[in-house]
């Protein structure tokens, strides 16, 4: 039996490696979106403020429910399943980690729909649901996403193991309803635990 000290240390390395992969997948479709807003003249929508250093920047505007949105340069208060803005008024929504912070698989349903519906481009980052920090110790992370790149579908499942350590992990599923992408918009492309959307754009160009 192993100690618990090369237990955790396991874990740890295992919890920093997702972490590492996020953040890089985190800025590298950042810029990607950055370039395709900057090529196309429309402004660039983050949906979820900045709140790391180690996060890639806010938008030109920035959408958030909290309102120390209003501080920032572009900062709108606003409900990304009710969007305040026109169709096509963006080159891309960023959609960076906000959808596990929904209630349920229909809110983020109207999520994705909302991010087509305002830019030629979505992109929407989730974590992983392997994470152990993301499922353990986010209080607020009512919903794990799982893609299916072969499928088009997002598995969208209630998170269990959101109450702590004490939580039971044999109880991590209460609530599931499969998204398929396909009724959101007509071209899905997958990468890590993440997607790109588009109904006019050619999502391909963004590898």
């Amino acid at each position: 039996m192993l100690p618990s000290a090369q237990i955790l240390g396991f874990l740890a390395r295992y919890e920093l490696m997702i972490q590492i992969a996020e953040t890089g997948e985190r800025h590298h479709y950042w810029k990607l979106a950055r370039r395709y807003c900057d090529s196309v003249h429309k402004p660039l929508l983050r949906i979820g403020m900045r709140r790391s250093i180690l996060e890639p920047p806010n938008g030109d505007v920035t959408l958030d429910l909290d309102p120390e949105v209003l501080k920032i340069e572009g900062g709108v208060l606003g409900d990304e399943r009710h969007m305040p803005f026109r169709s096509k008024q963006f080159g891309v929504a960023f959609n960076e980690h906000t959808i596990e912070h929904l209630p349920n698989p229909q809110d983020v349903q109207a999520a994705l729909n909302e991010c087509v519906r305002v830019a030629d481009v979505a992109i929407i980052l989730a974590p992983s649901p392997y994470s152990i920090y993301a499922n353990l110790f986010c209080p607020t992370h009512y919903l794990r996403t799982w893609l299916s790149p072969k499928r088009n579908e997002i598995e969208v499942v209630a998170n269990r193991l959101r109450t702590g350590l004490g939580a039971r992990l044999g109880r991590t599923v209460a609530l599931e309803q499969v998204l398929v992408c396909r009724g959101i918009a007509p071209q899905v492309k997958f990468f890590g635990n993440s997607f790109i959307a588009s109904d006019r754009v050619n999502v391909h160009q963004f590898a």
